[in-house]
Formats: structure tokens, sequence, C-alpha cells
């Protein structure tokens, strides 16, 4: 009966191969499929007295060929590629909606809202040129809006996006959780569950390419999976992930049930999203926004300063303001001083007047402070500063030279005439003392000393003989100075000389004469007076002919502004159309160094666990001869047997 029980084991152990080796061949083509080996050893053998035989052959395991090592490394690398390649799809999207591949572009635009203004500077009063920086003022509003549109409504795909990733995952760690438990009910009685972990193994590494999962192989069989310090998966429990808008704007992440929300994640597509919702998207958006913003707040500061064609204002109405503490302002307002001009339109006598602004003030205390200068009234209107003068006057911020400072201080008959353009970057008060007394034009030694704020000597003027009364005479940064009549020894005057009539910003904040309304890129507009009637744009700081103010707008187009990192604004956006191109590059360089480790562990996997038909079917044919053998084998047995029963 032994050589019964050899033969029987043969064919149940060559059956069995052919079965393992079938599977595999049956499997080539499938993906995450590992390839079984079977283990064959010799049987126990058989003692009867002095005689010893074999016990034929034993199954002694079937094996799933499987690296641990290097598939954790697969996993770990494809959910960084996946990662990459997510935040690559999206970043080329911008790049591609912000960079300049044709002459509708945003850096056009503002080239070409600046070139506007530079033939406005030259032409002033005509109304073809003043439509013309109208109309391009209002093609680069509405380029800068498309942005923020355009980052408003990918900031809502994406956090969708999120959304429906986290569903997938939910999906998976429920089946990954099912098998473990098939696998463990399997192999708790013996027998191997190779292609359930298969099945287990796929989404496995579907879900490393969703998010970066750290797996634990467990007694039994089973996989327990974590994400980020969470535990997804526990045996056959599992807990699922919810995602949700976080207060700063930031999606975050947390096992439902609990409120412990991350917003920092790395790996797979969902840390792709993350990345570019918490921070990539964001950091552009912010750089778009603030380019925005400092042209809205430039242009604004400059223009508020000035008078249109149709001269100084009655009343000026701001827009409205959201919040009335002057702290919160956007764009910010800071500690410091307007200035106001009111001219009696029945004398043409021009005064300055000033208030202080302080930002721990409201939006109805600056109210207040106008309203206690002479001939000003103002209050606030439904969240608006309104500001008027009484009937017969009329008043503007320009920061003009005044005729006539105050000379109550000079005793002798001469009166200084002040004219010019004030051409320098910071207020100055200039102190004028006399030197000598007598008439100008005529009395030797006749001198008007002009020192700065800091005391420095900044000109002498010589009004002795020579000197022609009224003639003007230049003290510095664009201002002239005239005088006639006569002059007493150590008499002074001041004058101001302004170059901001408005060091708070205030103005501009709350939208006194503002040429743009909004602070980003999705609210910039055109302040609908001016674009309902172009003439009004405050190209003066004199008169309505005047180009001053706007030659002075133009001008920043070349200027460096601390707002934008001390460049202008065409080298701002070009440095953010150039870093977006550099942080693409990178991530390219990554996503394919990253692509070729994968490929090479993808081949050594391949080597490892991969069906080689070849092999296979050279397998199938050694245990096809086994098995025809064994059968040979065990008909020869029993032709033995029947001979011997004859002869007995």
């Amino acid at each position: 009966m032994d050589s019964f029980s050899i033969g029987l084991s043969g064919l149940t152990a060559s059956q069995r191969a052919m079965d393992i080796i079938g599977n595999n061949i049956a499997n080539a083509a499938t993906e995450g499929y590992h390839r079984q080996r079977i283990e064959l050893r010799a049987a126990p053998v058989h003692i009867a007295g002095s005689s010893i035989s074999g016990g034929g052959v034993e199954v002694e395991n079937s094996l799933r060929m499987y690296d641990t090592l290097l598939e954790e490394e697969l996993l770990r690398q494809k959910s960084t590629v996946e990662q990459t390649s997510r935040e690559l799809s999206t970043l080329n999207a911008i790049e591609a909606a912000i960079s300049d591949l044709d002459s509708g572009g945003l850096s056009s635009k503002i080239d070409e809202f600046f070139g506007a203004l530079q033939d406005l500077s030259v032409h002033s009063t005509e109304k073809i040129y003043q439509q013309q920086a109208v109309t391009a003022a209002n093609a680069m509003a509405g380029q800068f809006r498309t942005f923020g549109n355009y980052f408003d409504n990918l900031d809502v795909e994406l956090t969708s996006e999120a959304e429906l990733t986290v569903q997938q995952i939910n999906t998976i760690i429920a089946e990954i959780a099912k098998l473990n438990g098939s696998i463990e009910d399997v192999e708790i009685n013996g027998m191997q569950a190779g292609n359930l972990r298969d099945s287990r193994d796929k989404y496995i590494s579907d879900l490393a390419q969703l998010i970066r999962i750290q797996t634990i192989g467990r007694d039994g069989g089973s996989t327990d999976i974590s994400f980020n310090g969470m535990a997804l998966v526990n045996g056959r429990s599992y807990d699922s992930l919810t995602v949700k808008l976080q207060a700063d704007g930031k999606i975050g992440i947390t096992i439902t049930g609990d409120d412990n929300y991350q917003t920092d994640i790395e790996g797979g597509k969902l840390g792709g999203i993350f990345a570019l919702k918490n921070e990539l998207v964001p950091a552009i958006e912010d750089k778009i926004n603030n380019l925005a913003k400092s042209i809205i707040t430039e242009i604004n500061s400059q223009h508020v300063q000035g008078i249109g064609a149709t001269g100084s204002f009655e009343d000026l109405t701001g827009w409205q303001m959201l919040d009335q503490d002057l702290a919160d302002f956007d764009p910010p307002v800071e500690n410091g001083r307007i200035y106001i001009r009111v001219t009696d339109e029945s004398t043409g006598l021009i005064t300055r007047q000033y208030i202080d602004v302080d930002t721990s003030q409201t939006l109805s205390d600056v109210a207040a402070s106008f309203d206690g200068l002479d001939n000003i009234s103002a209050s606030v209107i439904q969240g608006k500063l309104h500001i008027e003068t009484e009937s017969g006057y009329k008043f503007d911020f320009v920061p003009g030279v005044l005729a006539q400072p105050d000379t109550s201080t000079l005793t002798g008959t001469a009166q200084p005439q002040f004219s010019g353009l004030y051409t320098g970057t910071l207020n100055q008060t200039y102190t004028c003392t006399v030197s000598g007394t007598g008439q100008t034009g005529v009395t030797d030694g006749l001198m008007v000393e002009v020192r700065n704020e800091s005391g420095d000597l900044v000109q002498t003027l010589k009004l002795g003989p020579g000197y022609v009364p009224g003639y003007k005479i230049l003290i510095e940064e664009g201002v002239y100075v005239s005088f006639t009549g006569t002059l007493n020894d150590g008499e002074d005057f001041t004058y101001l000389a302004l170059a901001d009539s408005d060091t708070s910003g205030l103005l501009a904040s709350a939208g006194i004469n503002a040429f743009f309304r909004g602070n980003s890129a999705a609210t910039i507009t055109i302040n609908e007076v001016i674009y309902a009637d172009p003439s009004k744009i405050a190209t003066s700081l004199s008169n309505q002919t005047g180009n001053e103010n706007v030659a002075r707008m133009a001008k920043l187009a070349s200027q460096s502004w601390n707002s934008l990192n001390n460049t202008s604004s065409s080298d701002y956006y070009k440095s953010i159309v150039a870093t977006l191109g550099q942080r693409i590059g990178i991530s390219q360089t990554h996503e394919q160094s990253v692509t070729g480790l994968i490929q090479n562990l993808q081949n050594q996997q391949d080597n490892i666990s991969g069906v080689n038909v070849n092999e296979e079917a050279a397998h199938l044919i050694v245990y096809q001869r086994m098995f025809q053998a064994v059968g040979k084998y065990m008909q020869t047995v029993n032709n033995s047997l029947d001979e011997l029963m004859k002869i007995m």
C-alpha cells in the first residue's frame, strides 16, 4: 500500500503545482498580481521492521512572491509622484492663464494703461485722450477681474475635488478592511489567500496614490493602515475621513467624528490638492491681488491730490466702508495729515487748512475734523465720507504752491510771492529769515536766508542792488519766490511745500476723488464718476488745463514700489510668471526623476513577482511529465499486484 501512497502523493503534488501554474498564467496580465510558487518536500519515510521506504512527496507551502521592502518603497514613490503630478496639472493651467502669450495678457494691459496716461499727460484737455485713458484702465481692470474670478473658481474646484477624493479614499479603506477579514478567515484554517492578498494590495496601491500611507502587517494576514498619524484600517475595522474648510480658508482633514483637523499633509493626489488649496494657489493669488491693490493705491494716492478739466469741487463722496474704524481700513491708513485747499470764488483767494488723522479714530471722527474747518462741512452718510463747501466756495487737495504765505510776522511792505511746482518727495517747511533792513533791489546786503526743517541752509536770496523786484528766484525743488517792497532785519516767515497733501492715505482708502475702486484683483473697477465723464480725471496739480498730476501717475510705471518688494508693477508681474515657471520646471524635473525610479522599482518587482509565461510553460511541462510518470508508476504497481494475485 505504500507504493500507492507514494503515487497518490505524487499525483496530488503535481496536480496542485499545475493548478498554481495555471493560475499564474491566467493572471499574467492582471495588474497587481504576484506570482505564486509551490514548495514540495519529501514525505516522512515508512519504517516496517528493518525495512525503510520513502513516503512520497508533500506540498510544504504555496508561496506568494512578494518583497515587502520593495513594495513599501513603491507605495512611497507612487504617492510622491501623484502629488507632484496633481500640483503640476493646476500650476500648468495657471501659467497658461496668467502668462502673456498674446497681446491680451495682463502685462500688456498694464503697459497700455500707463501708456494711455502718458499720452494724456501730453494732451490733458483733449477728450479723445481722456476717453483712451478710461478705456485702457477699464481693460486692465477687466483682466484683473478675470484673474480674480479664475482663482475664486479654482478655489471652489479644489475644495470639491478634495471632497470627492476623500469619498474615494473612504470607499477603498472599507474594501481593504473587508478583504482583511476574508484573508484572516481563509488563512486561519491553514490555507493560502494569495489572490485575496493581491486584491487587497491593489487597493492599498490605489490608496497610496491618493494619500501617503503607512502599512503594518499583522499575524493572521491582515494589514493595518495609518495616514498622517491617523489610524484608518485596523484589521477588519476602519474609520472614514472627513474634509472641511477651516476659518482661515484652508481645507482640513480628520477622522470622521474628530474635530482635530489637519491642513498640512503630504503625498498622493490629496496631498497635491491640499498643497494647491492651502499654499501654492493662495501664494500666486496673493501676489496678483497685491499687484492690483498696489496699482489701485498708488494711482488713487496721486489722483486724489489733483483736479480735472472741471476744476475744484463743491462736494465729494467716497465709497461705502464696511468698517468705520480707521485701523481696519484696506488699503491701510496711517497716522498723518490731510491738507485741503479752499477757494473763495468771489475773490479768488485760496487758503489751505489741515486735519490730523490718527488710526485710533473712526470715519465719523474724520468727518467731524473736516466739519470743523472754515467753509467746509462733512458727514458720514451710509458709511460714506461726504465733504462739501459752503455756497460760493470750492475745495480740493491740490498740493500746489500757494502764492501768498502767512506774512503776519513781517512789518515791512514786502509781500513774498511763491510760484512753481514743488517736485520734492517729502513735505517740507522752509523758514525764511531776513538779513538787513531796506528796500528790495536797492539796499546793500539785503538778503533772505532759506533753511529747511533740519536747519540746513538751502538758499541765500540776494535782494540788494542788482535784484529786480518781482523777479522769481529758485529756492529748490521747483519752488520760486519773488519780493517787492521793504524788509526788516531779523524777521522771518515760513512756507509749506507739499509733496503729498495726504500723508495718512485716508482719502485714497475712503475713495475720495479716487480713480479706481476696490482692493483686489476681483474687485478693481473704475470710479463710476470718471467712467461716465472722463474729463473728471484729475490731470492737474495747478489749474483745469494742467497736466502735472497725470504726468506723475504715468511715471509710476517706471518707479519701484515698496508694496511690490521695491520693483515696478511690470517687473513684479514678470517675476510672478517667472517664479511660477521656475516652480513648474523644478516639479517637472522631480516628476521625471521619481517616474524613472518607479519604473526601476517596477522592473525589480516584475523580476520577483511578475509572471513569465515561457517560464511557467516550462514548469508546466515538468509537472505534466511528473504527473504522467507517477501515473505510469501506479499503473505498473497495479499490474504487478494483479500478476501476484494470479500466481497466488
